[in-house]
């Protein structure tokens, strides 16, 4: 790995870093499972960018295999590590996802059973009035 790759994933993992210390600040008191899962996947980060780093400086003068090995292996690696962040951040977005959901379902229900009650004494407003409309007409004739 170059000394500029290194120092990139370096930054890379630096920032990673920085933003699960964020991330798992911020969602400190809540409870939810996938947000820790999240927080800790990017708090793994680094240490796979760790490991890939060692792996390159112990094999970085062989060729060859190895070198196609190595090639292989940093693929598989960032490819994992990018199907598990995509995986929790999926999770994470279909919870939120489910719970607006939620939400909007219990709204939408109180406004049914307000727009029904209303409606009901609308109606019976409207009855009142009627009978008493008719009750004037009866003593007028």
């Amino acid at each position: 790995m170059s000394k500029r790759a290194a120092v990139q994933c370096e930054m890379v993992a630096q920032m990673a870093q920085r933003a699960a210390e964020d991330r798992l600040k911020q969602y400190q008191d809540l409870e939810s499972k996938k947000w820790k899962l999240l927080a800790e996947a990017d708090l793994r980060l680094p240490q796979i960018c760790e490991e890939v780093a060692a792996f390159e400086k112990k094999h970085r003068d062989n060729e060859g295999e190895l070198m196609i090995e190595h090639a292989a292996t940093l693929k598989r690696l960032k490819q994992e590590a990018i199907e598990e962040y995509r995986k929790l951040h999926n999770e994470v977005r279909q919870t939120q996802e489910e719970q607006l959901r939620k939400k909007l379902e219990k709204v939408q229900q109180k406004i049914l059973e307000e727009s029904a009650a209303r409606k009901e004494a609308l109606e019976k407003e409207q009855e009142a009035t009627i009978e008493k409309l008719k009750e004037e007409a009866q003593k007028k004739y």
